[in-house]
């Protein structure tokens, strides 16, 4: 037992925030000191324990709120876990209490532990240690749309054959370079023979990031790995700092994030990970399933806790997934029980004549379910191994008049109306930004073509300035539209030094790091003058006239930019913000916020949240398991924790379908069912099989 003293006792008796949690939960939430390994199953409340233990650490006195980082991989499991804490903390640490200078990821106005995400960690401490990372505080962050059209004009400037070498494979490399920890000039020597090319293209891709003072995602990882490496004071500060650590979602790390992780839980060494090995199913990314599996290895000695209740499925659904899994060489023994009474309803299996017929009865049955059973279409998932699928399914849920949604689209950030506006905003903070200022530029009628753009920046290139300073200095001419374009861009920096200078000032009187409180009324007011003074408000509203749906779209979200930019009193963190937000278009995770719309989803983006129905389609070989995984153990493993995930998402109902032909192209492929249907105990399932080809 960690605790034995009186409080702790004490703690320990009336504590409310400990009522309700089960054996193994409380284990979980009262482990203090030394390395802990907590294997969460799917469904098993490992979100309520991370924050509980937080809550505890600081209730104990066995931390102040700053000592706690938490580590997890979305935006959205931060800003949970976050309320999670204020809530169970309530009045004990109001606003301001604890307030401490450390750390980049310390929220100095709530008093409260910080959860956040490896990149926006990161992004914090190399904004405050800039200078020592080797880079202008101002940096730009390169999302994936600007890092791929930067590899496209190196591809070209090389002469290369883009045919092979593609910028979706150089981008591969480099990203896979990085997340191994290998810079450019050390990529030539591991770099296979017919790699080469690829090597050169990082090279250049690097450069180009630093002369444009800028980073793309991957560097946000990297240049912190190699901040704390070559600077020692800097490591001890925040390894000292940060007594307890807690990452979420071990299973999903890479290299580069375990390598950040130890390097910062090595001083105390009180590193708490929480995942499931059985979930791991983002390898294409990066992630390596080895990170979890050799955890006890790395800490010799920590502590092992595994949470195999599960408080979301039925006992069939949570039978049907562990006996799927165990099919697995690489994972940790655990199996999911249930406290639930009787085993609720058996698992459909649906054998299809055709892709035709399969998405008939999927929506027939969604019928039945809404008309019969009394779900709602919120309540229902459809699931696939890829994207390609769904497209019948549309089809057939469009005919029937189901409403529904696709998921996992597009971010808000990265649409192109909301990329064109902030251009302006960055290229003002950091006229180094070459890619900010071709697009600002270009986003609106200036006349400026590819030949203009070149000239101005090769002058200012030959006079040793940015392309902002040489207008300035009248190095080239510029036509009334360019030198309209530049003095939007001279405003917007203008204000921006005044609101930054404001900032500055509050905070000497104030002694904090705080602004005035209409700081965020001018942020949207700068968003606002760029959408109007550089035209793109006369442009969009151009194409409305002519009944363009897709300009009246891109007006609303603009206005909610706008409406956005309220939140935030500090231009540069709402930029950062902008740049690594996750926030894509989905459902909550109790199975969508459209009470009107079923949600259709890859089993990958489904990862995470739970719906009452479920329904996995294309369960077939050479699809599910996908043909590439057929001839790599590995991969093979990897796709069959993808099936226990679409499985395990399901809470009273689950349907499997399959189908005997399938349309590829203009012919039909015959199939065979999946290997994993065949791993799931026949008592468990009711088969249908489908008599009627529908075309």
């Amino acid at each position: 037992m960690p605790f034995n003293n009186n409080t702790d006792n004490t703690i320990l008796q009336t504590a409310d925030y400990l009522k309700g949690l089960n054996e193994e939960q409380l284990k979980a939430v009262l482990h203090s000191d030394g390395p802990l390994l907590i294997l969460a199953g799917a469904g098993s409340g490992k979100t309520r324990v991370i924050t509980l233990r937080a809550v505890h650490l600081i209730k104990t006195g066995k931390a102040k709120p700053y000592n706690i980082l938490g580590v997890t991989f979305t935006n959205k499991a931060a800003r949970e876990m976050k309320e999670r804490i204020k809530k169970a903390l309530e009045s004990e640490y109001e606003k301001g209490a604890g307030r401490t200078e450390y750390g980049p990821d310390y929220d100095s106005s709530s008093g409260l532990p910080e959860f956040s995400t490896f990149h926006s960690f990161c992004l914090k401490l190399l904004r405050r240690h800039a200078d020592s990372a080797g880079y202008e505080r101002s940096f730009a962050v390169f999302d994936e749309d600007d890092s791929g059209k930067i590899i496209s004009k190196i591809i070209k400037s090389l002469n290369l054959n883009e045919k092979i070498i593609t910028p979706s494979k150089a981008k591969y490399f480099i990203e896979k370079n990085k997340n191994s920890f290998i810079n450019a000039e050390e990529s030539f020597q591991t770099v296979r023979a017919w790699e080469k090319d690829y090597a050169v293209i990082y090279s250049e891709y690097s450069k180009k990031l630093k002369e444009s003072n800028a980073m793309d995602f991957n560097d946000l990882l990297f240049n912190a790995v190699k901040l704390f490496q070559n600077n020692p004071q800097i490591l001890e500060r925040y390894s000292g700092l940060y007594k307890y650590i807690m990452v979420d979602e071990f299973q999903d790390t890479n290299y580069i994030q375990d390598k950040l992780i130890k390097l910062l839980a090595d001083r105390h060494k009180n590193i708490c990970v929480v995942g499931d090995d059985d979930q791991s199913i983002y390898s294409f990314r990066g992630a390596t399933i080895d990170n979890i599996l050799s955890f006890e290895k790395t800490y010799p000695g920590c502590s092992v806790i595994k949470l195999e209740r599960n408080y979301r499925s039925t006992k069939n659904i949570l039978n049907a997934a562990s006996m799927l899994v165990k099919g697995n060489k690489l994972r940790k023994d655990k199996t999911l029980k249930t406290d639930k009474k009787g085993g609720g309803s058996m698992i459909t299996v649906y054998q299809a004549n055709n892709d035709y017929s399969e998405s008939y009865y999927i929506a027939k049955e969604i019928r039945r379910l809404i008309r019969e059973d009394g779900y709602s279409n919120k309540d229902i998932a459809i699931l696939y191994r890829a994207n390609s699928q769904s497209r019948v399914i549309e089809d057939r849920l469009v005919k029937e008049s189901i409403r529904y949604n696709i998921y996992g689209g597009l971010k808000f950030y990265q649409r192109k109306e909301i990329k064109d506006i902030l251009s302006f905003l960055r290229f003002a903070l950091n006229p180094k930004d070459a890619v900010s200022f071709e697009r600002s530029i270009q986003c609106v009628p200036t006349g400026a073509g590819e030949k203009t753009l070149k000239n101005m920046q090769d002058i200012a290139f030959k006079n040793g300035a940015d392309i902002l300073s040489a207008f300035n200095k009248g190095l080239f001419p510029a036509s009334p539209r360019i030198a309209n374009y530049f003095s939007v861009i001279l405003k917007i920096k203008s204000e921006m030094e005044s609101a930054i200078l404001r900032k500055n000032e509050a905070s000497v009187k104030t002694g904090d790091s705080v602004s005035d409180s209409h700081s965020g009324d001018k942020l949207a007011d700068i968003i606002n003058f760029v959408y109007k003074a550089s035209g793109y408000e006369s442009m969009l509203k151009a194409g409305v006239s002519k009944a363009n749906e897709l300009d009246g779209n891109r007006i609303e979200n603009i206005e909610e930019l706008i409406n956005a930019s309220h939140d935030f009193d500090d231009i540069a963190e709402f930029l950062d913000q902008s740049a690594i937000n996750d926030t894509k278009e989905e459902p909550d995770a109790g199975g969508g916020s459209d009470i009107t719309k079923v949600s259709l989803m890859t089993i990958h983006s489904a990862k995470g949240l739970e719906f009452p129905v479920v329904f996995i389609a294309g369960l077939e070989e050479h699809l599910f398991p996908h043909i590439r995984s057929l001839d790599n153990e590995l991969s093979l493993e990897e796709e069959r924790r993808l099936c226990y995930v679409g499985i395990t998402r399901a809470k009273e109902k689950l349907y499997l379908t399959w189908s005997k032909r399938r349309r590829s192209g203009k012919e039909y492929k015959y199939n065979m069912p999946s290997r994993f249907l065949k791993e799931i105990p026949e008592e468990l399932i009711e088969e249908i099989i489908d008599t009627y080809e529908y075309y």
